[in-house]
């Protein structure tokens, strides 16, 4: 096994990297897996009153439209950057 098969999310600076989000309603968030693959929204509530309210966490497993994207980032507490890439039929940009 390589480090890469246990990298669920990666903290940069004052980044948090993951691939679909983090359960903040949670004690230890980082520690649930679960939820670092598979979570589909977050409490913006939930991030403020949370240990990573100085952080930025980036995201995606959600495929949202390109004007929300770029809208997210006036607001870049919490930003999707799945773009939909993978969906041929669905028209996100």
């Amino acid at each position: 096994m390589t480090l890469l098969n246990h990298l669920f999310f990666y903290e940069y600076e004052d980044f948090i990297f993951v691939h679909a989000g983090i359960d903040l309603s949670l004690d230890n968030p980082l520690n649930d897996t679960n939820s670092l693959l598979w979570i589909r929204d977050m409490s913006l509530k939930d991030y403020k009153d949370s240990v990573f309210s100085d952080k930025k966490i980036i995201h995606g497993h959600t495929p949202i439209e390109k004007n929300k994207i770029l809208e997210s980032f006036s607001n870049i507490q919490i930003l999707n950057l799945d773009n939909g890439v993978y969906l041929e039929k669905r028209k996100l940009w």
